[in-house]
């Protein structure tokens, strides 16, 4: 579907958003816990 580059520009995206995704769960999670 995408030339190289910009799948591979579309794939860091991705991994970025799950990434802060993630880390956002585990702020609501430390704050259950507190």
């Amino acid at each position: 579907m995408f030339g190289g580059k910009g799948g591979l520009g579309n794939l860091m995206k991705q991994a970025q958003q799950m990434q802060e995704k993630m880390q956002q769960m585990q702020e609501e999670i430390a704050k259950l816990e507190v």
